[in-house]
């Protein structure tokens, strides 16, 4: 005798599951708005932050963004677009950035924006 798939499994587990749990007065782990968490950083976004730490590190070198492009190895574009905000940078962009600034990771990170 071969047993047939019923699409209808799946919800009849999970519904046994929340029985189960409701029998032993276990809750589900409520969902946590990572968002609203990370926005929640002085009112300004973290990638706001990061954007304007590199925009003021780069006047002060009195560097283009086309110059700390080519320095760190990526796209004037990224550049413009990380300062503005825009971009979810990744650790290794941010290390070459960080390096074409001549700056170490401690030294970016405590400025006045990442105290609040």
């Amino acid at each position: 005798m071969s047993t047939v798939y019923n699409p209808c499994y799946p919800f009849y587990f999970l519904k046994f599951i929340s029985y189960c749990f409701a029998k032993i007065n276990i809750r589900p782990l409520k969902s946590v708005d990572l968002k609203a968490t990370i926005t929640d950083l002085g009112g300004m976004d973290v990638k706001q932050k990061v954007g304007q730490r590199i925009r003021q590190l780069r006047k002060e070198l009195e560097l283009s963004q086309e110059g700390l492009a080519l320095k760190a190895d990526v796209d004037r574009t990224y550049v413009t677009d990380v300062e503005a905000g825009r971009r979810n940078v990744s650790l290794e962009i941010l290390e070459r950035l960080i390096k074409a600034l001549n700056i170490s990771f401690t030294e970016f990170f405590t400025s006045k924006e990442f105290k609040k």
